[in-house]
């Protein structure tokens, strides 16, 4: 079972689910569930409009898929997203993020917020462990934000703090 919050046109949710994944894209536009909610469907997923910080499923995910989610919310939600993931991920799944923008100064505002991988690992806080940070490599023109996919676990045993 994998979240996909803010999961916008759908695209990630798609590649998802044609993998075998049980999927549940979330996004606040309800004409993005009306677009692509039956392809969704199609495939066994879900695509249900709300706020994620507020999400309630009858069971844990496997793993929470944040394409540019992080980097969209307010600064000061961030915390309350951490308490989320660590309600909403089963022991042992897994957030995986693309963290982007790294290196936007907070001041230039947003979205997108400027993010590192120690702003997610700090939202998610002790009860995760990184186990993969890899740099996204491509030409960007004018860009000079850097990118990375990270990927942290959820220790078996919730670990208090």
């Amino acid at each position: 079972r994998v979240l996909v919050p803010g999961a916008g046109r759908g695209h990630d949710a798609l590649a998802l689910a044609r993998r075998g994944w049980q999927v549940t894209a979330l996004d606040v536009v309800p004409s993005l569930a009306e677009e692509f909610g039956s392809a969704l469907e199609r495939l066994d997923g879900a695509y249900l409009v709300g706020d994620a910080l507020r999400h309630e499923p009858s069971e844990p995910y496997d793993l929470i898929w944040d394409h540019t989610f992080f980097c969209a919310i307010d600064l000061d939600a961030r915390a309350r997203w951490g308490d989320r993931v660590r309600e909403l991920v089963a022991p042992k799944g897994r957030y995986a993020s693309l963290v982007f923008p790294v290196g936007k100064p907070r001041e230039d505002g947003g979205p997108p917020h400027g993010m590192s991988p120690d702003d997610v690992l700090g939202a998610l806080g002790a009860s995760f462990q990184e186990i993969e940070r890899v740099a996204v490599s491509r030409s960007v023109p004018r860009r000079t934000w850097r990118e990375y996919w990270l990927v942290a676990e959820r220790h078996a045993l919730t670990i208090q703090g």
